[in-house]
């Protein structure tokens, strides 16, 4: 273990990353950060009091209020009681701005023109938690909302003393594999059309990506919509409207963990047996406590050891139990000739998405060297280690 990343968990710790846990768990929080090295992870905490998931797709379809209703019980304890009034709801993208008010101010939560230009998901996101963290401030509240992967829908907000997204930036230690999150605040980038230069190498990363088939299940029209979105600089493993169940799968690290692996898998079969692997799950052996023995399973007749008692004790075995059942699966699609492979997207937390892609996809995104800002999907294979 990296005594730098021990040493980091502790200041964390310090600084109250943990404060709503028990002492036990935010212990085990601690070290399993250490481990895994990186710690905006849900450490089996539920959302509501320190994260909250923020689908940008949601909110930039006139479901701000819905959305944010979320964060109502956690900012009532940092002094500020949340509200929000719909103002102006366009039935179309061209047919005005989409505004609410919050707490008496008017946001602008997106413009037609940002829609044009593919950036509503962002600006949707970002626009209101800025407004939020002007309240706050002016409550004297000491925490703020960061964001990690705005514009997704997979977003997540996070509600931190910035003096802990300072101490992590600061350690250097977090890698391209992962992101730091950003304050949201009313300077986004994106917040002005036409801010991102353009950058050719978006076009030729977007139509590559759409002739190996990222996009082939969507419709002309969205196929076309996701092209010109990354074109522009958006980041590509995301749905772009696309419904879960066909290219990509939410995959909780701690309902496979806990028991509920096959209930995850089940959301698959459909895809895979367009593949040629007719999915079939079985448990082998599933302890009365969690976290004691070990929890196998079989996947078509295949013996799959999701987690072991040691891994618990490691503080490491959601991971494990989100990537080896989906290696075993990589080993079916392989054997029946298939082209496509699982890829994970933060493997182990609640967030995690599980893509199923041509392996050419994925190498064009890395290739591309575009993705400095992001994670690539990493191959779910039998040597990860967390």
């Amino acid at each position: 273990m990296d005594q730098r990343w021990v040493d980091l968990a502790r200041t964390l710790r310090g600084l109250g990353l943990w404060e709503r846990l028990s002492e036990n768990e935010a212990a085990a929080a601690e070290r399993m950060a250490a481990e895994v090295e990186y710690p905006f992870v849900g450490f089996g905490d539920e959302p509501g009091l320190d994260f909250f998931f923020v689908d940008g797709e949601e909110m930039a379809e006139c479901g701000v209020d819905r959305q944010l209703r979320h964060l109502v019980p956690a900012l009532r304890t940092c002094g500020v009681d949340l509200r929000i009034e719909r103002v102006n709801e366009p039935v179309g993208e061209e047919e005005g701005d989409y505004t609410v008010m919050i707490n008496g101010r008017l946001c602008v939560v997106w413009r037609p023109e940002e829609w044009a230009g593919y950036l509503s998901w962002e600006v949707a996101t970002v626009r209101p938690l800025a407004v939020i963290n002007d309240l706050l401030a002016e409550a004297g509240a000491t925490k703020r909302l960061f964001t990690l992967y705005a514009g997704g829908n997979e977003g997540i907000a996070w509600l931190l003393d910035p003096r802990i997204v300072a101490a992590i930036a600061d350690s250097g230690l977090i890698g391209k594999d992962h992101e730091v999150p950003a304050l949201a605040t009313h300077d986004l980038a994106a917040t002005e059309p036409g801010a991102r230069p353009p950058d050719h190498r978006w076009g030729e990363l977007a139509r590559t990506l759409r002739s190996l088939g990222l996009w082939e299940h969507s419709s002309p029209a969205d196929a076309d919509a996701a092209e010109r979105s990354v074109a522009g600089g958006v980041y590509p493993f995301v749905s772009f409207g696309e419904d879960p169940g066909v290219r990509w799968f939410p995959v909780d690290g701690e309902q496979m963990a806990g028991g509920g692996l096959g209930r995850v898998l089940a959301t698959m079969a459909p895809a895979l047996r367009t593949c040629g692997v007719e999915l079939r799950f079985e448990t082998v052996t599933e302890p009365a406590e969690v976290g004691k023995g070990e929890y196998v399973v079989a996947i078509n007749g295949r013996r799959c050891v999701v987690w072991r008692e040691e891994e618990w004790a490691r503080h490491s075995p959601w991971g494990a139990s989100t990537v080896r059942p989906l290696a075993v699966i990589n080993d079916l699609v392989a054997e029946v000739g298939a082209t496509r492979r699982l890829f994970v997207l933060y493997p182990g937390g609640h967030a995690t998405v599980a893509w199923l892609l041509d392996p050419r996809v994925v190498a064009a995104a890395a290739d591309s060297g575009l993705l400095t800002d992001y994670k690539v999907p990493a191959l779910a294979t039998h040597d990860w280690r967390a």
